[in-house]
């Protein structure tokens, strides 16, 4: 694993990845970094805790795990990263979530969580080059 720091170019960056990662311990509001990746059309893997199953939809474009599971973590990435039919079913649904009619939910927990203009105008961009 590698660190990058500041990336500017989301879009790029989720189109070089295969899945989108989240072990959080919840308290963030709703994952900017889970948006993207729905919008690019990655399978997530996250905890379940408020904010992210608010995004990684179980059985549909995710994978949750226990908060604290370290081993199930590991067993959901595992299994994401052997069964390439599965990354592209958990992708489409995580691609179209963040599209069309649901687009607006998407507006609308942008808006609620309070993220500012910029962040919104990114995740619009995002969604654009990534589909």
């Amino acid at each position: 694993m590698k660190h990058l720091g500041f990336v500017e170019d989301i879009a790029a960056l989720w189109g070089r990845a295969h899945i989108a990662v989240l072990p959080s311990r919840g308290g963030e509001g709703l994952p900017l970094s889970l948006l993207e990746a729905a919008a690019c059309g990655r399978p997530l893997v996250a905890t379940d805790v408020p904010g992210c199953r608010d995004i990684a939809l179980a059985n549909l474009n995710a994978l949750l795990v226990p908060l604290d599971d370290a081993a199930a973590l590991a067993d959901a990435i595992d299994r994401l990263a052997r069964d390439p039919q599965l990354r592209r079913k958990s992708a489409r649904p995580a691609a179209n979530w963040s599209n069309g009619s649901s687009r607006a939910s998407v507006s609308a927990a942008i808006s609620l969580c309070s993220i500012d203009a910029c962040s919104s105008k990114r995740l619009e961009l995002v969604h654009c080059e990534c589909l």
